[in-house]
C-alpha cells in the first residue's frame, strides 16, 4: 500500500509537504482501491461511475423503444431506465431532437412504414404491434405526421 502512496505522490508534484498530505493521499488511494474492488466484484456498479457517456439521450431512448415497440413509454419509465429525473430527460431530449413524445412517435412511424412496405400485415396488426390503442388512433397519428393514410402507402406500394 505504501508503494501506491509513493507512486501517487510522485505523480502529483503539486503536493506540498505538510503533515496532513500523507493522510489525504492514503485516503485517496484507499478509495481508489475500494472502488476498483467493488467494480471487480460487480461489473454493473461501474455504470454508476461512468453514467455520463458520449451516447446521446435520444440514442438511448431509440434503443429502448426498438427493443419493445409495443410498449407505451412514459417519461417516468424512460427517466427511470436512464437514471435521471423526468425534467432533466425532457430538457436534454428537447435540446437534441424536440419533444420526447414526438420522437417516440416518429420512431414508431418509421417502423410502421417499414412494415407497411415489407410485410403483408394488416394495419390493425401493425398498429397493435407498435403499441397504439386502436387502428383508428394509429391512422390519426400516421396522418398527422406523414400527411397520408397508412392504407394509401399500401396502395402506392402495390402499384
Amino acid at each position: 500500500m505504501s508503494w501506491m502512496i509513493l507512486q501517487y505522490a510522485q505523480q502529483n508534484r503539486r503536493i506540498k509537504k505538510t503533515a496532513s498530505i500523507p493522510g489525504e493521499i492514503h485516503n485517496k488511494v484507499m478509495m481508489c482501491f475500494l472502488l476498483s474492488f467493488f467494480i471487480k466484484i460487480n461489473s454493473n456498479i461501474s455504470c454508476l461511475f461512468y453514467a455520463e457517456s458520449s451516447e446521446l439521450i435520444s440514442e438511448k431512448i431509440t434503443k429502448l423503444v426498438i427493443d419493445d415497440y409495443s410498449k407505451n413509454w412514459s417519461i417516468k419509465e424512460l427517466s427511470s431506465k436512464l437514471l435521471m429525473s423526468s425534467s432533466s430527460l425532457k430538457q436534454k431530449m428537447y435540446k437534441e431532437v424536440g419533444s420526447v413524445t414526438d420522437f417516440i412517435n416518429k420512431l414508431k412511424l418509421t417502423e410502421s412504414l417499414r412494415r407497411l412496405r415489407r410485410t403483408n400485415d394488416s394495419i390493425s396488426t401493425i398498429a397493435n404491434a407498435l403499441g397504439y390503442k386502436s387502428p383508428s388512433y394509429f391512422t390519426k397519428v400516421f396522418k398527422k405526421y406523414l400527411n397520408i393514410n397508412p392504407a394509401d402507402i399500401r396502395l402506392k406500394q402495390r402499384k
